[in-house]
C-alpha cells in the first residue's frame, strides 16, 4: 500500500493515518479520506488530533483515525480493498445466518430454507396458513323479515323482471358493419 500524498511505499506493519480534508467544489462538497504515513501526517496534519490505534478489520494493519465532527466507521479498514473484503465478508455470513434452519408455523416440522424470505416448508402448508388467516369467522346475517329479496320462508326470491315490474326495457343500438 502506498501513501496518498507522498506515494511512498508501506509497510505491512506501519500504521495508516485515515485524515479527512473538506473539500469545496462547487458542484461536490463534502470530505474526502486519505490513506497517509506518520511523515505525510506530521506535514499536513499536524494541527489534527489522533484517535489510538486499532487494527484493520480485515488485514489487521495498524489504522489510527482523525478526531472531528465525523462518528467512527462502522467498518474500520485500512485500505478500499479491506473495505470490499470485508464487506463481502458481513454480507456472506449475514446470509448463512439467514439460511439457518426454521421451524414451519404450519406444521411444526424443521426445515432448511432455499431463500431468505422463505417462511414455511412446502406449498401446502404456505396454503394452509393462507386459508387460515382469511377464513370468515363473522356470524351469518339474521333473518331480516322485511327485506324486500326476502320471503318470510328465509327463502331468497327471484330477480324482479323489468318488463313484469313495468320498466321500460333497454334498446340497444344496432351495431355498425366493419369493413
Amino acid at each position: 500500500m502506498n501513501c496518498e500524498l507522498c506515494g511512498r511505499a508501506l509497510s505491512e506493519k506501519e500504521p495508516i493515518y485515515r485524515a479527512t480534508t473538506i473539500v469545496n467544489w462547487p458542484l461536490r462538497p463534502g470530505v474526502t479520506i486519505h490513506a497517509v504515513c506518520t511523515k505525510c501526517t506530521r506535514q499536513h496534519f499536524a494541527h489534527a488530533g489522533w484517535l489510538r490505534a486499532e487494527p484493520c478489520e480485515h488485514c489487521g494493519r495498524p489504522v489510527v483515525i482523525q478526531i472531528g465532527r465525523r462518528k467512527r466507521p462502522r467498518l474500520l479498514v485500512c485500505c478500499i480493498k479491506c473495505r470490499d473484503s470485508a464487506r463481502n465478508t458481513a454480507a456472506r455470513l449475514a446470509r448463512q445466518l439467514a439460511l439457518r434452519e426454521r421451524v414451519c408455523p404450519t406444521c411444526g416440522n424443521g426445515f432448511v430454507p432455499n431463500q431468505i424470505n422463505t417462511r414455511y416448508c412446502s406449498p401446502a402448508c404456505r396454503q394452509i396458513n393462507y386459508r387460515r388467516r382469511n377464513r370468515v369467522t363473522s356470524p351469518a346475517a339474521p333473518f331480516d323479515p322485511d327485506h324486500p329479496r326476502r320471503d318470510p320462508s328465509g327463502k331468497r326470491t327471484p330477480p324482479i323482471d323489468p318488463i313484469a315490474a313495468h320498466a321500460s326495457p333497454r334498446i340497444n343500438p344496432p351495431r355498425s358493419r366493419r369493413c
